[in-house]
């Protein structure tokens, strides 16, 4: 949807939901990101704690995307608020089965909520956030 409509790449798209969804899906009790905790430069090998490890992870996952000034906003990108409908129709119908592939189930409320924060029409105490 980002490249066809509004000529985004497709990996800047994905660094963009990348953030959020990594920082949801931690919150919401996913913590297997640990897994990837040995690869993180100077990673405390006596951190055991698999949900410390996966925060770590996801804080490592931020400061890159920091790093990279990738957009953590869609406005950035172009993509005005005013496409809400849009994008929640699109992310609720068309590729909902690629929702279904997240690690945490996203109903469509978890969704809209998940929209609404990276299109910036929510403040941050939004799922992506609590924990």
């Amino acid at each position: 949807h980002l490249g066809t409509n509004y000529n985004v790449p497709h990996g800047i798209a994905g660094g963009v939901f990348l953030r959020d969804i990594t920082r949801l899906n931690h919150n919401a009790g996913f913590h297997n990101y640990s897994q990837l905790y040995p690869f993180i430069p100077n990673a405390d090998p006596t951190i055991q704690d698999k949900k410390m490890q996966s925060e770590s992870v996801v804080n490592a996952i931020e400061s890159l995307v920091d790093d990279l000034n990738v957009p953590c906003k869609l406005e950035t990108l172009g993509v005005p608020q005013g496409d809400y409908d849009s994008f929640y129709e699109y992310s609720t119908e068309t590729i909902k089965a690629a929702f279904d592939f997240n690690p945490i189930k996203l109903d469509n409320k978890k969704i809209e909520i998940f929209l609404k924060t990276i299109m910036n029409l929510k403040e941050k105490e939004s799922l992506v956030y609590s924990k």
